[in-house]
């Protein structure tokens, strides 16, 4: 099936879901039938068609789609517009670049991991989207440590957002350029 039919499938069964094709196209899924998408990294959304609910299987290789997968984060920030962060055991950041795409880093203790933005899982992509259709102010959210970064203040709010975290070595790495 290609691309333009899929698309049609999704937005028919998922009227209501008014994230998902923006989801699909700032990840750069591409389809396997209508109701797979699957990501360079072999990630993958499945839209179950029993009961509309979508769930992800994760992939530990690396997002080849992603031109600056290899390149040092600090290229991935200044060629984005916005991110959400969050850290849980390791630190977060879903960037969506001013070439509409979305990039995932994976800042642990001891390595920094390009993956699919799919692997931040869809509340957080949903948050990215509803936040880039409302032109949201930055904003912190409750305990879970989620921010959402615009442009107008990213570089700012940005070394703000890291000087909160627990990622010392991050912070060293990142704070020179950003």
């Amino acid at each position: 099936m290609n691309l333009k039919d899929a698309l049609v499938n999704v937005r028919a069964f998922l009227p209501e879901d008014k994230e998902i094709i923006d989801i699909i196209a700032k990840c750069n899924l591409y389809p396997e039938g209508w109701t797979k998408w699957i990501s360079a990294s072999g990630s993958y959304i499945k839209i179950s068609q029993d009961n509309k609910k979508l769930s992800i299987k994760k992939s530990n290789n690396i997002d080849c789609s992603n031109l600056y997968a290899k390149a040092n984060p600090k290229k991935t920030i200044k060629i984005s517009s916005c991110a959400v962060i969050y850290q849980d055991i390791d630190l977060n950041i879903l960037f969506y670049g001013n070439d509409g795409i979305i990039r995932f880093i994976v800042f642990s203790k001891d390595k920094i991991i390009s993956k699919s933005p799919i692997d931040a899982g869809l509340g957080c992509l949903r948050f990215l989207i509803k936040n880039l259709r409302n032109n949201s102010i930055s904003e912190k959210i409750g305990k879970d440590m989620i921010w959402f970064i615009v442009k107008d203040d990213f570089n700012l709010k940005f070394k703000e957002v890291l000087s909160e975290t627990n990622f010392e070595y991050i912070k060293l790495y990142l704070e020179e350029n950003v």
